[in-house]
């Protein structure tokens, strides 16, 4: 039977690489963005029910626990209403999320249980949109660049140890210029093109169509 070598066009495929190296940038960038500054931001909300290194640990497993429930549910969603969906709907969950968590304080009224639920709960928020946008990026990078998958993700891995060595500086910077929303209003701007670029995606190369699932 014959096998179908299509691959996407030179200019579609270099969307693909862009939106590819932007979720990693952006996923990665929300995961350490807030390193440097998140165990004073506690400290001033003065808990009384845990130390500050506990509670920071668990603002911190939030996001990869979520990812790792997260991930069979993002599977379905793409396997139902197909892999351009599911990551407009990662990214735009990552946006919303990290919004919350930017004001988190203000959202919690200065109380320190009610700041750290907010906290927890953003957190959880990004880490699954973080799976879903990933799980789906991955999936149409196989699907695109099956002969030169090795180079593709060569270059992955670049954007994303670009961005684990770049956020907490970035976000150290960005703390002292302008407080606790800037850093992470900064990564929401990061990730707003992506679902741009995921529109265009979409256009220059579509799913094939999906057979219904029972």
């Amino acid at each position: 039977p014959a096998v179908n070598t299509e691959k996407p066009t030179p200019k579609g495929a270099g969307i693909l690489v862009w939106l590819m190296c932007g979720v990693s940038f952006a996923g990665n960038l929300l995961i350490c963005v807030l390193l440097p500054f998140m165990p004073s931001t506690i400290e001033e909300l003065h808990p009384s029910f845990g130390s500050t290194e506990l509670l920071n640990s668990i603002i911190m497993s939030s996001f990869p626990l979520a990812m790792l429930l997260g991930s069979p549910l993002a599977n379905a969603v793409s396997m139902r209403y197909g892999r351009y969906i599911l990551l407009k709907c990662g990214l735009s969950l990552s946006c919303a999320s990290t919004l919350v968590f930017a004001y988190g304080p203000a959202l919690g009224h200065g109380d320190a249980l009610l700041s750290l639920l907010v906290f927890v709960g953003a957190r959880f928020g990004q880490g699954l949109g973080h799976a879903g946008s990933n799980l789906a990026m991955f999936a149409l990078i196989v699907d695109g660049f099956e002969s030169m998958l090795g180079t593709v993700m060569g270059i992955n891995e670049i954007a994303i140890g670009v961005a684990f060595t770049c956020a907490p500086i970035v976000g150290s910077l960005l703390f002292a210029l302008g407080g606790f929303t800037v850093p992470f209003l900064t990564v929401v701007v990061a990730i707003l093109p992506m679902l741009a670029l995921a529109h265009v995606a979409s256009v220059r190369n579509p799913e094939p169509p999906r057979a219904p699932v029972a």
